[in-house]
């Protein structure tokens, strides 16, 4: 593991952690002597094959094709191969596909046209053609110019005639073709058009194939206002039988010219789009105890990324103690015809964006008390619901105190950020100490609660799961940081409001972020969550507070010599 600002072979330095690929870290790092960037993967070959990853360097030594990385350098340290590739500055589409805005059929066929004409210049290698295997949003960075850039060939293999079968289950679930885990027949071109075809589906309709139902549904079933076109390209591509599929990616390429958006159109609507500034989040939080404050969290945090222009949505576990109904007045708001989305969805009814509740800013997607809680709440259920709201850019779930219910497991492992809102209770704290229940023979349901939600929250990490994070809710100075006993510290320390106000706001069905004296506090304590939540926004306020202090300083010194000048 490297860390930032360390130097690699005296001449790299890390930046930061771009993300994880297939083998392992990925890192931006800056040449200290030419001053541009690159990419850097840290293979653990305790893990890897060396011949599984040498195989990566030799295919990417034969390719020379604008987007996908070449390789400039090799480094080996003690268990580690580090390779230094091109680094491509945008986003990754596995990342744009929350932007639902972004994923029109424009875009697909955009983008479906330059992966076509990469994968034909791997098919088309001489002597033997490379069969890429590993087609999948997570494996496309999309840069500033809206342009495709394939990375991580880490199981791609150079594919040679001579072998008629290739056993070896590899790829992604969901997006590698049938052949490539059935033993049955030896992966080919067809293969690669497969993971196209699912890669498509899944930027078009937002449905990953690598989750319920796990399946790639006509298109036009998810939303009738699909291209029909666009839908025979996608089935046609994923044809479970290869010989049912396109035979090259020449032909799918003909089939997205012919259909009726067409490249002129494309070129037109998406010209040099800023993806870097994207921020389409799935946020979970929850609380450690009962009244610790998530949904005071999660309600004023809202408004706070709704002044900055976000487009936020609160959604409730419908297992949780209906709360914020209540507390915002929506019978008296809504007329009493408030729809609760998570009844409509468990009466498998279809939903309407028009059922939001918008105030402040911010889509509320609340339980009704005169509803019966839905305790079985499903997992399939769960993502229906977060589904119903993808069009925003920022979703807060609260969760309460429900970490261990079925229907959040899924979801804590898709989350973009989790927060864990602590009381400061001394006693509630100490409910986390680990011991040992078993062994004083204490009956499952005796255990504190407090003590499973840490347990989760370390396991989820563990998992390489998100990190949660934790946010100290009614603190007050007197509590010394070093006396909560948690596990790292808090991201945010949120004071003990006045109860006066608190209760004021409450009694007016408004959220005390309203109260100017108040916004200002919550403002500056969750100001590093905003931060994490949305980076690019932050970075915008800096820059801007930092060009506002250069304008003031220039003022300052024209002042002066203005001065010096009358002197």
């Amino acid at each position: 593991m490297l860390s930032d600002n360390e130097i690699l072979d005296g001449k790299y330095k890390i930046i930061r952690v771009l993300g994880k690929g297939g083998s392992g870290q990925v890192y931006l790092a800056q040449n200290l002597k030419i001053g541009n960037y690159w990419a850097v993967k840290e293979v653990n070959t305790r893990k890897q094959l060396r011949t599984n990853l040498l195989a990566e360097v030799e295919i990417l030594k034969k390719v020379n094709h604008r987007c996908i990385p070449r390789i400039v350098d090799l480094i080996e340290r003690k268990d580690y191969i580090y390779i230094v590739e091109d680094y491509f500055d945008g986003s990754s589409l596995k990342d744009l596909i929350k932007c639902r805005e972004l994923c029109s059929a424009e875009n697909i066929i955009r983008w479906g046209r330059q992966l076509c004409e990469i994968l034909a210049y791997l098919h088309n290698l001489k002597p033997n053609p490379i069969i890429y295997r590993d087609m999948k949003p997570g494996n496309i960075i999309i840069d500033n110019e809206n342009n495709v850039k394939l990375v991580d060939l880490g199981i791609a293999r150079v594919n040679h005639e001579e072998n008629d079968s290739e056993t070896l289950c590899i790829g992604t679930k969901g997006y590698a073709a049938p052949e490539q885990y059935s033993g049955m027949g030896h992966p080919d071109n067809r293969s690669d058009i497969y993971g196209l075809g699912a890669t498509l589906y899944h930027v078009l309709t937002g449905y990953n194939p690598n989750q319920p139902p796990y399946c790639i549904l006509p298109v036009t079933q998810i939303n009738s206002a699909l291209s029909v076109e666009i839908e025979r390209i996608i089935k046609k591509c994923t044809s479970s039988n290869p010989d049912l599929r396109y035979q090259r990616v020449e032909e799918v390429i003909a089939d997205l010219d012919n259909t009726q958006k067409s490249d002129e159109l494309i070129r037109t609507t998406a010209p040099n789009v800023q993806y870097m500034e994207v921020t389409n989040k799935l946020v979970v939080i929850g609380s450690l105890s009962a009244r610790a404050g998530s949904s005071f969290i999660t309600a004023n945090l809202a408004a706070a990324l709704a002044k900055r222009n976000r487009s936020v949505g609160v959604v409730e576990f419908p297992a949780n103690i209906p709360y914020m109904y209540d507390a915002l007045f929506l019978r008296q708001k809504t007329d009493g015809r408030y729809v609760s989305l998570a009844h409509e969805i468990r009466g498998q009814r279809p939903i309407n964006r028009d059922y939001f509740f918008n105030e402040n800013g911010v889509n509320w997607v609340l339980l009704d008390p005169s509803r019966q809680t839905i305790k079985d709440w499903s997992p399939a259920e769960m993502l229906s619901l977060i589904y119903s709201v993808k069009n925003l850019s920022v979703i807060l779930l609260d969760i309460s105190t429900n970490w261990c219910h079925q229907g959040v497991s899924q979801i804590l492992r898709q989350a973009d950020h989790i927060f864990l809102v602590v009381d400061p209770d001394p006693a509630l704290i100490d409910r986390t100490a680990k011991i040992d229940f078993k062994e004083l023979d204490v009956a499952p349901e005796c255990i504190p609660e407090e003590l499973k939600i840490m347990e989760l929250v370390c396991q989820l990490e563990d998992s390489g799961g998100c990190c949660a994070e934790f946010i100290l809710n009614k603190y007050t100075n007197p509590v010394l940081r070093e006396q909560l006993g948690l596990p790292c510290d808090p991201i945010a320390y949120v004071p003990f409001i006045d109860p006066h106000l608190a209760y004021s706001a409450l009694w007016k069905g408004d959220l005390v972020y309203n109260y100017p004296d108040v916004r200002e506090t919550l403002d500056r304590e969750l100001y590093p969550v905003v931060r994490r939540i949305a980076p690019a926004l932050s970075t915008i306020q800096e820059n801007s507070s930092r060009m506002i202090f250069r304008h003031l300083k220039n003022v300052y010194q024209r002042l002066t010599e203005k001065k010096e000048v009358f002197k």
